[in-house]
C-alpha cells in the first residue's frame, strides 16, 4: 500500500530579489526572515511574509566574500561566515553584532551549521580544518584538524548532535564525534565523490534499527558532488561508542552540472538540490525519484534552502538573484498509517475536538520512536523498543519511570517529553504557556522565561536562581548532560539584554 502512494509537487515563483551586487553564495530561512549573503561582502534580511527588506538590512561587517549564512534552530541568532576568516553572530531583529570570531589560522570559512538543539555551531574552512563553537558562551570548544586536504564545503550535524559529518573538495567524507571531542575522525570515506564534495546534509529523522541484540541509530546523509551526482548514505552508530559506519545506499542521477547545495525538508520526506545546470530539483529520497525540476536561474545555482514550514524554498545564484518558490505538495496517505502531530509547527494549536492525528492509544512502538526523534530525543529510541513503549504505555509514563525505565537522566529531556505527552492527551499540538517564546530564552530547568541568565560550567545557560538551587542541594552534575560540572556561574549579559528587549516588545500597552 505504501508503495502505491503518489506524491506530486509543483512550484510557483513567489518573489525575485535582486539587491545583491555580487554572486549570491548562501540563503537561509528562519520563522521571520530569509537571510542571503553575497560576494558583495553583505548579508541581507528579508521579511518572510512580504519579502520586503528588513529595516536593519544590509548587515555590514565582513571585508571579503560572505560564503554562507545560518539561523539557529530557534531563529534568535544569525551567523555569517566569510573568506575573510571571520564568523559573525548577529541579532536578526536589530542587525546588532553579538560576537565576531576569527578562525585560528585566519583562513577563509566556507561552510557553517548549527546543531538542532542550538547548542553547537560548526564551521569548515579552506585549510580543511573544522571548528566547533559553543553558542551560549560564544567560544571555540575545539578544532578538528589533520583531516581533510581540501576546503570543507559540506558540513552537518546528526539530529541528536552526537556526530558531525563533513565533506571536502578532495572528495572525501568524514564523521566526527561532536559530543566528547575526539580529535581524530571516527570514519573516513575516501571515495565520497570523484571530483569533490560540494555540499551535504543529514536528515532530521533517526531510524532505529536492530543489529543482533544491539539497537543502533541509522542516519541518512545526502551529499552532492562536482561529478553531478546526488548520493544517499547510511550512517549507523550506537550513540554510546565510537564505532560508526558510513555506507553508500543509492545514487540519484539527473543533474548535468556540479551539485552545489543540498537540503532535506524539515520533516525529512523531501530533498532539494541546486546545481551548476541552473536548476533546483525536488527528490523523494525514500523512493529514489525526481518529483519536480525548477529551471531556476540564468547561471549556476549556488545555494538553496527550505522554509521552516516546508512549503517554500529559496535559491541563490551567481546571476546575483535570489528567488523564492511556493510549493504545492499533494500526497495521498493510506488510512492504515497513523500520522503523528506536526511538531514543526509547535506554536499552532489545533482546535479542541478536531485533532489532526490518531489518538495516543493507537500508536505503535514505531510511532513512539518517531516521536522521540522529532523531539530531538532519538538517543532514547533503543529503550523505547527494549521496553516496548507503545501509545498506551507512553500515556502513563511518570517522571520517575522516564529516569529508571528509559534511562532519561537529563531533566530537560524528561520535561520536554512530558510536555509533549500532556499536549497530545489534550488533543492539541505541542503548545504550552511558553509557545512563541524563543527556546534560548527559557531556563532548561524551569522552562520559564529567564530574567537573570547565567552560563554554567557545562556550557548551558540557566536562570540564576534555578541553577543555584540545583547546586545547593549538593548536586555535582549538569542537569542537562548528567556529567560532572564545576559550580561556576558567569552572567550571560548579552542574552539578558535580548530577553529584556523581548519582554519590552511583547508587553501589553498600558
Amino acid at each position: 500500500l505504501r508503495d502505491s502512494l503518489v506524491m506530486r509537487v509543483s512550484a510557483k515563483l513567489a518573489a525575485g530579489l535582486a539587491a545583491h551586487s555580487g554572486d549570491v553564495n548562501g540563503v537561509a530561512f528562519s520563522n521571520r526572515y530569509l537571510a542571503t549573503c553575497s560576494g558583495d561582502k553583505t548579508v541581507r534580511l528579508w521579511e518572510a511574509g512580504t519579502m520586503r527588506e528588513a529595516a536593519c538590512s544590509p548587515l555590514l561587517g565582513h571585508t571579503y566574500y560572505v560564503n554562507c549564512v545560518a539561523f539557529s534552530p530557534f531563529s534568535t541568532i544569525l551567523v555569517s561566515c566569510s573568506t575573510d576568516g571571520n564568523i559573525i553572530f548577529w541579532e536578526p531583529d536589530t542587525g546588532q553584532k553579538l560576537g565576531l570570531f576569527t578562525h585560528p589560522s585566519k583562513c577563509g570559512i566556507r561552510s557553517g551549521v548549527f546543531s538542532l538543539n542550538s547548542q553547537l555551531f560548526a564551521s569548515g574552512s579552506e585549510d580543511g580544518s573544522i571548528c566547533l563553537w559553543d553558542v551560549s558562551s560564544r567560544s571555540m570548544l575545539r578544532q578538528f584538524s589533520g583531516g581533510h586536504e581540501g576546503s570543507v564545503l559540506g558540513l552537518a550535524f546528526t539530529p541528536d548532535a552526537l556526530y558531525l559529518v563533513s565533506g571536502s573538495t578532495s572528495g572525501d567524507l568524514r564523521v566526527w564525534d561532536s559530543k566528547y571531542g575526539h580529535a581524530k575522525s571516527l570514519h573516513l570515506q575516501l571515495d565520497g565523490h570523484d571530483l569533490g564534495v560540494g555540499c551535504l546534509d543529514v536528515s532530521p529523522c533517526i531510524d532505529p534499527i536492530e543489529n543482533g541484540r544491539v539497537l543502533k541509530n541509522r542516519y541518512t546523509v545526502a551529499t552532492g558532488g562536482f561529478d553531478n551526482l546526488v548520493k544517499l548514505w547510511h550512517l549507523v552508530a550506537t550513540g554510546e561508542d565510537l564505532n560508526v559506519t558510513l555506507t553508500l545506499a543509492s545514487v540519484l542521477k539527473g543533474h548535468s552540472g556540479a551539485v552545489n547545495s543540498i537540503k532535506f525538508s524539515p520533516n525529512g520526506k523531501l530533498l532539494i538540490s541546486g546545481s551548476g545546470d541552473h536548476t533546483v530539483r525536488v527528490w523523494k529520497p525514500d523512493k529514489l525519484s525526481l518529483l519536480h525540476m525548477i529551471d531556476a536561474h540564468s547561471r549556476y545555482v549556488t545555494s538553496c534552502c527550505w522554509s521552516n514550514d516546508g512549503l517554500s524554498i529559496a535559491s541563490g545564484s551567481n546571476d546575483r538573484q535570489v528567488r523564492v518558490w511556493e510549493l504545492d505538495i499533494d500526497e495521498e496517505t493510506p488510512d492504515s498509517e497513523v500520522p503523528l502531530p506536526d511538531l514543526a509547527s509547535e506554536a499552532a494549536e489545533a482546535p479542541v475536538g478536531a485533532p489532526s492525528w490518531s489518538p495516543l492509544p493507537a500508536w505503535t512502538v514505531d510511532h513512539v520512536a518517531r516521536l522521540f526523534s522529532r523531539l530531538g530525543l532519538g538517543q532514547y529510541s533503543r529503550a523505547v523498543y527494549e521496553q516496548a513503549v507503545d501509545g498506551r504505555v507512553l500515556m502513563s509514563l511518570s517522571d520517575a519511570q522516564l529516569r529508571t525505565e528509559l534511562g532519561m537522566a537529563v531533566l530537560g529531556h524528561r520535561q520536554k517529553l512530558l510536555d509533549a505527552i500532556e499536549a497530545m492527551k489534550n488533543n492539541r499540538t505541542v503548545a504550552d504557556k511558553d509557545a512563541g517564546i524563543p527556546d534560548e530564552y527559557l531556563c532548561p530547568i524551569t522552562r520559564e522565561l529567564m530574567r537573570d541568565p547565567v552560563i554554567a560550567a557545562d556550557g548551558y545557560t540557566y536562570e540564576r536562581g534555578a541553577i543555584e538551587s540545583w547546586l545547593e542541594r549538593g548536586r555535582t552534575t549538569s542537569p542537562m548532560t548528567n556529567e560532572l560540572m564545576k559550580p561556576q556561574l558567569i552572567s550571560n549579559r548579552s542574552l539578558r539584554v535580548l530577553i529584556q528587549r523581548y519582554i519590552e516588545d511583547h508587553s501589553a500597552p498600558t
